[in-house]
This record gives structure tokens, C-alpha cells and sequence, in this order.
């Protein structure tokens, strides 16, 4: 019997305000392993999240990565259980202001407010027939807000704002997760990267790429490297192949998988805010979960 775990703590008590030792904004791996690590060595802490949930972007990684979705989400309730049990006062659905900072008044601001969105550019890349990170992130964290990841994964085989042929862009971990993604929800895909064969499947692991290629060949999956992208239209994306050949990949959308990028933003509306104060996991330096997992047990140790 399977068990579905919650991630929508809603019986943590909303506390009033008190003086904290340590401010973490951002509830993601990194976030809560700060305050895990901060609070177990005695401080005070508390936790903002501005979703309804904990976990950042980990309850939408779940549903991409499908059989790990379980495992993804255990992950989440051990942190979230974790923190409860060090005494950290958990706070959602609220954005921090620099008037929230005033009045915790922190001794220690850790920033882990995850990454940031880059930009597709591209001629007519902010047309209707691209879809972003961004974007499809948005769009399932707001069922979220309705759904448990499990419900939403299985719902998504039902229905998904997606056209029956996609192009992914982007040949690395994502692009390949992604594309695996899709085709099991009956979508015909290409999948192009604007590097070399070698780098296809990069941050995947030895095992999985030994099982992935086969199955993808298997379901019709066709993969080009070392093509540059040129344009979106209205019929699909043009490119320039290995010979300097240009052609279109019709399509009825183009699925971009570009890189995220560090995220200054709310460094940059609080942290003059603390003397010492810390932009940790993805917001400083995008990265897998156990990178946010390390960097933010460095920061809590060093509180």
C-alpha cells in the first residue's frame, strides 16, 4: 500500500511575531536545512514561505520525475518534520517584507528564495507557441494549491496544456526529463541540443542514460545535437543543423529548457537590512537538491 505524504503542514500554528536569532526566507531544501541545522545548535529560528506548501520547486520536480515522486516527497515531510521537531516557527503563504525583518529582528538573514528564470531569446521565443520553465511552473504550482503532486502527476496523463508534438530544447538533465516526460503522456517529441553529442544527457546518471536512449529510440523520440536554433514561427522552430542546412521542426509547441540563473532579488530588497546575511542553495548558485542540501548546512552551521 502506498502512502501519500502530506506537504502542506496546516497544522502549524501562525505565531505572533517574536525576536528571532535566525530569519530564513524561502522554504526549499536549502531554506529548511539552514534553519534544520540552526535550530538543532539552539537558535531561534523562523521560516517564511510565501506558497501554501514547503518543498520549493521539489513537489514540482516529482511529478517530471515520476517514479521518484514518492522518495521526492518523503524527502519533503522528513525536512518538514525535522524542523518542526527543532522548535522552528513556520510561517506560509507570506512573503517577507523588509517590515517582516524589522520586526523579527534577526540577528542572522539566510536567503534561500531559489532561483531565477532566464530568458529565451530568440525571435518570436515570447510567442504563445513557447513554453518556459517559468511558465510551466507557474501554471502547476497553482493547481497546487488544489492538488497533492501525486493527484496532479496522474491528472496530468489526462490533460496537459500541451500540443501532441513538441520540440524540447535543451539536451541535459531537464531537457532529457522533460522529453521522458511528455512522450509518456502520448506526446510526439524532438528533442535538439545547441551542443555537442557528448553533452547530451549531462547530470544524468550512468544507469538511467544506459536505460533512457533505448527506450526513447523504442517510442520514436528524435534527438538532434549540435543544431543552433533560429527562430519560433507560427508553424514551429526553425534550426541550422550540423551542415549549415536550415530547416523547420513543425511543431505545435517548443518547450525551452534553459539553464536558471542566480537570484539577487530579495538580497536586494533585504539584505541591508542584517549585517549578516547569507543568499544561499539556488538563489546563489543553481544547482542539483543535494547542493542546496550542503550549502545550506554550511550556513547553518556557521550561524
Amino acid at each position: 500500500m502506498s502512502v501519500e505524504p502530506a506537504i502542506r503542514p496546516s497544522d502549524v500554528p501562525e505565531t505572533d511575531i517574536l525576536a528571532c536569532d535566525a530569519l530564513v526566507v524561502g522554504g526549499g531544501p536549502a531554506g529548511m536545512e539552514a534553519a534544520r541545522v540552526a535550530a538543532k545548535r539552539g537558535h531561534q529560528v523562523v521560516l517564511y514561505e510565501k506558497a501554501s506548501w514547503l518543498g520549493g520547486l521539489l513537489p514540482v520536480a516529482s511529478m517530471v520525475k515520476h517514479l521518484e515522486t514518492l522518495d521526492i516527497l518523503t524527502f519533503v515531510k522528513y525536512l518538514e518534520t525535522q524542523i518542526k521537531k527543532e522548535g522552528v516557527r513556520i510561517h506560509l503563504k507570506k512573503e517577507v517584507t523588509p517590515e517582516i525583518v524589522r520586526q523579527e529582528k534577526p540577528d542572522v538573514l539566510v536567503l534561500a528564495a531559489g532561483a531565477a528564470y532566464t530568458k529565451f531569446h530568440l525571435p518570436g521565443g515570447d510567442g504563445r507557441k513557447v513554453l518556459t520553465p517559468g511558465g510551466l511552473h507557474q501554471q502547476l504550482k497553482f493547481f497546487l494549491k488544489f492538488f497533492s503532486p501525486t493527484t496532479l502527476e496522474k491528472l496530468t496523463r489526462i490533460w496537459m496544456p500541451v500540443g501532441k508534438t513538441v520540440v524540447v530544447t535543451g539536451g541535459t538533465l531537464h531537457g532529457c526529463e522533460l522529453a521522458e516526460f511528455l512522450t509518456k503522456r502520448q506526446r510526439k517529441v524532438t528533442l535538439i541540443h545547441n551542443g555537442p553529442a557528448s553533452e547530451l544527457g549531462e547530470g544524468m546518471t550512468g544507469d538511467d542514460l544506459m536505460n533512457l536512449w533505448p527506450w526513447m529510440e523504442k517510442k520514436g523520440v528524435v534527438i538532434n545535437a549540435d543544431v543552433q536554433y533560429r527562430e519560433v514561427t507560427d508553424r514551429g522552430l526553425v534550426v541550422t543543423d550540423p551542415d549549415g542546412r536550415e530547416r523547420l521542426i513543425e511543431v505545435d509547441n517548443v518547450c525551452t529548457t534553459q539553464d536558471f540563473a542566480p537570484n539577487y532579488e530579495a538580497l536586494g530588497r533585504l539584505g541591508q537590512l542584517v549585517p549578516e546575511t547569507y543568499n544561499v542553495g539556488s538563489s546563489e548558485k543553481p544547482g542539483l537538491i543535494v547542493d542546496a542540501m550542503r550549502e545550506g548546512a554550511r550556513v547553518g552551521y556557521a550561524i
